[in-house]
């Protein structure tokens, strides 16, 4: 009997040495007396005091040495398994902090990058807000390198992915800052992530507040005839955020937008046209914004965007047409596009577009 399971035992190993891997695999599965793995003794080099190495190795002045630990840190951060790792069992993010205030170039780009890397995991956002870091992060939008100020960008829009991060950099001061990029701020790529930050700042429950201290709101609308036009695409998008309430209505109409937003509906870039029309049904929830889209006689552009191929550019026409159809000029005009307006409401394809199309109906044919 035991020679019969000797033998039994050679087969089964003899088959497996001649098995392909996915055949391995599958005859391991399908037996009865499967034994468990044995548990892994895999550790990294230093075990969990890797990061308390690196952090000594900060210290020091060897800026060789710093570089090249720098180097591999950064390319473990982009594990989020490893950044909580780094912040538990040492203080590299204290040194990391301190490399930031460097004069040499690349030990800035490399901590930098590390930061954008941690604040891409909770306990990384909550240790930022917790040492006051973001003021230090913003300090870097003054950076003579490129790439050291979209790191910092990168970084506070990772944080403003949350909403409690919004406020932490809200209530940290830095709109002012935004505010001087618009105008300061001479690459064009860097200047869309200011714009992409603002915009997300305006989410917050303050957010809109602190930016109507500031001159944003004229420096955006001075943005809306930028050669590029994903600036002008982010420019009407932040500007439609910033008049969500009524004071920034009124004065986004008082800065003169509505005629800029107008230009922007006879762009060739869709994406333009889809935010400028965006900001223009914001601005027409007033009287006075009604008028002056009105006055400036793009009400014959609008109703031919209700047949635009983008469905997002179609409903942001069949919105702005709600608006414009309060008023009583308005309405008559509108009249010309019920049966555009019609057809729309009985697509199935896109119900939201349908159910704002009936509204718009409604509106057109509302009598005192």
């Amino acid at each position: 009997k035991k020679c019969k399971e000797e033998n039994k035992t050679r087969r089964a190993k003899n088959m497996e040495d001649n098995l392909t891997y996915d055949r391995m695999i599958s005859h391991h599965r399908n037996q009865e007396d499967t034994k468990e793995s044995p548990v892994s003794t895999f550790t990294y080099a230093f075990g969990d005091r890797q990061y308390e190495k690196m952090t000594r190795e900060l210290e020091t002045k060897d800026n060789v040495l710093r570089i090249k630990v720098l180097k591999v840190l950064d390319n473990d951060l982009k594990q989020a398994d490893k950044i909580n790792l780094a912040l538990k069992t040492s203080t590299i993010y204290d040194q990391l902090l301190l490399c930031l205030k460097e004069e040499t170039e690349v030990i800035r780009i490399l901590s930098s990058s590390c930061f954008v890397q941690v604040t891409k995991v909770g306990p990384g956002r909550e240790k930022m807000v917790t040492n006051s870091s973001i003021r230090e992060i913003a300090k870097l939008f003054d950076d003579k390198v490129v790439e050291i100020r979209s790191n910092a960008y990168n970084c506070l829009l990772n944080m403003a992915e949350y909403r409690e991060g919004i406020e932490s950099v809200v209530d940290s001061g830095i709109m002012e800052d935004l505010c001087d990029k618009l105008i300061f701020e001479k690459d064009d790529f860097i200047l869309m992530l200011v714009l992409k930050l603002l915009r997300k700042l305006l989410d917050g429950c303050n957010g809109t507040e602190e930016a109507l201290k500031y001159p944003v709101m004229m420096r955006l609308v001075n943005r809306l005839d930028h050669k590029a036009p994903e600036i002008r695409e982010l420019a009407a998008v932040a500007i439609a955020g910033m008049s969500f309430n009524e004071a920034g209505k009124q004065l986004a109409i008082d800065q003169g937008s509505i005629k800029e937003l107008c230009e922007l509906l006879e762009d060739d870039f869709n994406d333009v046209v889809c935010a400028a029309l965006k900001a223009l049904a914001s601005l027409a929830q007033l009287k006075r914004g009604k008028q002056s889209i009105i006055g400036k006689g793009y009400l014959k552009i609008i109703m031919r965007l209700l047949t635009h191929d983008a469905m997002q550019t179609r409903l942001n026409a069949v919105q702005l047409i709600c608006n414009l159809a309060e008023d009583p000029f308005a309405r008559q005009e509108c009249i010309k596009c019920l049966n555009t307006l019609e057809h729309l409401s009985k697509d199935t394809t896109y119900p939201l577009v349908a159910k704002y199309a009936k509204i718009a109906m409604n509106v057109i044919t509302w009598t005192p």
